[in-house]
């Protein structure tokens, strides 16, 4: 791989790692880099997961004590997170190329949309639980269903969790967020050891962005002192939007 590209792949996953810090969304960044340094859209998500997924294991650890108890519902989502993403990967991997790239800009594009309203639709989630009892027991199904595609594709994966737990009536926001960062970790854990099992994965793109995500993940922290979150979140928005276009363009005409 030309020292040029592993260059970009380093700084992408580092904007991705201090995006991720901020807002969340770094998919939408990091993986049209992926297709753009010529993997296949398979070998591409299943890069991309591995390159990012050790973002979501540290983000669980940080705030650990804020985890809800570990009800019998709690540990079927997880459960289900757990084993719904390696049915993904699979589907992922059982798939023709070129379904998955026909699916492509419609993926980015539905990722898209769902960040851009990521902070409305959990206003809107809270209001609608204000007042009501927990009950868990309602979102297991849901979680399941989203986490095959947390393993298939997973963009945006980390808002469809928050909306599912705060629906179950999870009211404090950080509890509902460290949740949501420990099924994401078991949902990518499944997921990675598919791809890595399979050979899926081109390891030198994706220890160029790991590298970068790593660091960007850690340095973010210190950048909101000084930027605000909603400049990233209208940038990754940007991106995702010109993002769709190109793929649209390039795999649909």
């Amino acid at each position: 791989m030309e020292s040029e590209l592993v260059l970009v792949l380093f700084v992408t996953g580092l904007a991705g790692g201090v995006v991720t810090a901020l807002v969340g969304g770094a998919t939408l960044v990091t993986f049209p880099i992926m297709l753009m340094a010529g993997l296949p859209p398979v070998v591409a998500v299943a890069s991309n997961l591995v390159a990012l997924g050790p973002a979501n294991f540290m983000a669980a650890m940080a705030d650990r004590g804020r985890l809800p108890p570990f009800d019998k519902h709690v540990r079927r989502i997880m459960a289900g997170a757990f084993l719904a993403g390696a049915a993904g990967a699979g589907i992922l991997l059982a798939m023709p190329e070129k379904a998955l790239e026909s699916a492509v800009p419609a993926l980015i594009g539905a990722a898209t949309l769902l960040f851009a309203f990521a902070d409305r639709i959990k206003r809107y989630v809270q209001r609608r639980r204000h007042g009501v009892a927990a009950d868990m027991r309602g979102v297991v199904a849901p979680s399941i269903a989203v986490s095959i595609y947390g393993g298939y594709f997973g963009a945006g994966l980390g808002v469809m969790y928050l909306s599912l737990f705060t629906l179950g009536g999870i009211a404090d926001l950080r509890t509902a967020n460290a949740l949501k960062n420990l099924v994401n970790a078991l949902n990518s854990a499944a997921a990675i050891a598919i791809f890595v099992a399979m050979g899926s994965v081109d390891w030198h793109a994706t220890l160029a962005m790991l590298a970068g995500g790593l660091i960007g993940g850690y340095s973010g922290g210190f950048a909101m002192r000084y930027i605000a979150p909603l400049v990233f979140h209208r940038l990754v928005t940007g991106i995702g939007a010109v993002m769709t276009l190109v793929y649209a363009w390039r795999f649909w005409f």
